[in-house]
This record gives C-alpha cells, sequence and structure tokens, in this order.
C-alpha cells in the first residue's frame, strides 16, 4: 500500500504519479486530499484500478490510513511552488517509521527512511527496493528534536522571502 497525502493544486508532478500507479499495479495507491485545480489529472490517475481517492481526511482518518501503509510518497514538482512547501508533512510521515519516497524538493531533509529521488527513475526505484526488501527500514531515531527542525525550518523560509521581496 503506497499513500499520497497532501494538497494536489499546482505541486504534483502527475506524470511521475500516473507512472508510479502503472508501474506498481499490484499495489494499491491511496490519495488523500484536494485537487480543485488539478481535476483533469486526478480523473487521468483515477482510470487505474489499484487508485483509491478519499478526497480530504481528518487527521484521525488520515493517521489510521498512513498506519495501514507501506510506503508514503511525495511525488511534487521542483520548483516556485514547492521551494516553499512546508516540511511539516515529513516530519509527520517520518514520525511512522514508514518510508517515504520523495522528489528532490526544498523542505525534504535526509532522515532514515526519507528517500529523495534525483529523477523519476531513481523514485521508482526506491520504491521497488522497498517493496522488494532490498532497502532496509532504519528504525527511528527516538532523539529526534523536530522542534529544533520546525524553528530552523521557519527561520530559513522567512529570511528567502525577506530576500525574494529585497531582490
Amino acid at each position: 500500500n503506497i499513500i499520497y497525502s497532501g494538497n494536489m493544486n499546482d505541486r504534483i508532478d502527475w506524470d511521475l504519479f500516473i507512472k508510479t500507479a502503472e508501474v506498481f499495479k499490484n499495489s494499491k495507491i491511496h490519495i488523500v486530499g484536494v485537487a480543485n485545480n488539478s481535476q483533469s489529472d486526478l480523473y487521468k490517475i483515477l482510470k487505474y484500478n489499484n487508485v483509491i481517492y478519499y478526497g480530504p481526511l481528518n487527521e484521525e482518518r488520515l493517521i489510521r490510513l498512513i498506519e495501514y501503509c507501506d510506503i508514503l510518497i511525495i511525488p511534487h514538482k521542483n520548483d516556485d511552488i514547492s521551494y516553499y512547501m512546508n516540511p511539516l508533512k515529513v516530519m509527520m510521515y517520518d514520525f511512522f517509521n514508514i518510508p517515504v519516497v520523495s522528489t528532490n524538493v526544498n523542505g525534504i531533509y535526509n532522515s532514515n527512511n526519507i528517500y529523495i529521488a534525483k529523477n523519476h527513475d531513481e523514485f521508482i526505484t526506491f520504491i521497488e527496493g522497498i517493496i522488494n526488501k532490498k532497502i532496509k527500514i532504519k528504525k527511528h531515531d527516538e532523539k529526534c528534536n523536530y522542534g529544533d527542525t520546525y524553528n530552523k525550518y521557519i527561520d530559513m523560509s522567512f529570511i528567502e522571502i525577506g530576500r525574494r521581496k529585497i531582490g
């Protein structure tokens, strides 16, 4: 079971998302969130029998679904929108000790079970490695201090926003 949860408006790499559904026909792809600006792309991926779309879910239902899944994915485009992406989702994913496969976008950090793909092929390869148990799942680092990480990210975001407004 593979899951993506989040806002799908303008930040999703739909070609990669559809490729993931095609390659992993024997896996269920769970999609949670809104896609008001990307409905035609959402309809394309929903043509695959292995894709299940839930729409937005409250946190309790989302957590239950995540706990049921084996791989969490972040198939985002690397552009101006994803540049300001909030990594809170990544921290939440990391907390569950479930492997995360992500495209290489700002805000995604290296962690025990976060695999950052440089391109579409590597994204697919990471998922295959996890499914085929060629990639070992590491234990959660219980000493991880997310408070420090949040504060650093917020500080960096405000500094960058200030730079872009001035420059």
